[in-house]
């Protein structure tokens, strides 16, 4: 839980303006998506296999999985980066 307050200030850190919107509708219809097929993905294996834990093993590969896009995909904040996504902000209606 820790993570999220961290996880949603990316899209606004390289996108800006209407991208930026997009960017976290996006990631909040996958997470719908997810909070829709997650307990139906675990009530089947658990049904099928007795136990939970492949499903929370699902889930960590998952977690990991997007821990190694965002360091492979996200650039880290430089000056420059910065000062080039606050120029764009001051010049894009949002």
């Amino acid at each position: 839980m820790s993570a999220i307050p961290v996880f949603w200030q990316i899209p606004g850190r390289f996108l800006a303006g209407s991208a930026a919107a997009a960017g976290i509708a996006l990631i909040n219809s996958v997470a719908n998506l997810a909070g829709f097929g997650a307990p139906a993905v675990m009530g089947y294996l658990r049904e099928h296999t007795g136990s939970v834990s492949i499903g929370l093993w699902i889930v960590a590969a998952v977690e990991a999985l997007s821990l190694a896009l965002i360091l492979a995909f996200v650039p880290p904040a430089t000056p420059e980066l910065e000062q080039r996504a606050a120029s764009r902000a001051a010049h894009e209606p949002a």
